[in-house]
């Protein structure tokens, strides 16, 4: 999580030239607050695993979770679109893995085989699809 200084609030140093931590998170202490609130947000979602785990349902799952996250109405795409030229980078990828791995923890045990979803998805293919 990266929060911007402001030029408003400039970092304060000690005499020796070292940053006074404390008193920089007390000076950002909102901006920090914030940024965990955008992160809690993008983890909580009205959106529910499907019912029966076929194309279709999965297909429509991906894509109101992608929707979500990347603020994006998805209905209208095609499968083969590439998702990195509607703004797919590595930081919405982290929260699609975020929201995926918190959506189907509770599943894990009973109604899918064991899967591990690596960090380098994104990175593997440029031209990573919908579909696959």
């Amino acid at each position: 999580m990266i929060v911007v200084a402001s030029a408003s609030k400039p970092f304060l140093y000690t005499a020796k030239g070292t940053l006074r931590r404390q008193a920089i998170i007390n000076d950002y202490e909102l901006e920090i607050n914030a940024a965990y609130a955008a992160v809690d947000a993008s983890s909580q979602t009205d959106v529910s695993a499907p019912k029966e785990w076929n194309l279709m349902e999965v297909k429509g799952f991906l894509r109101a979770i992608l929707g979500r996250i990347m603020r994006n109405d998805l209905e209208n795409v095609e499968d083969d679109t590439d998702l990195f030229e509607l703004g797919l980078d590595r930081c919405v990828h982290c929260r699609i893995r975020s929201l995926l791995s918190t959506l189907l923890s509770p599943l894990k045990a009973s109604k899918l085989p064991s899967f591990v979803m690596p960090y380098s998805i994104p990175c593997a293919n440029h031209t990573q699809k919908l579909s696959a």
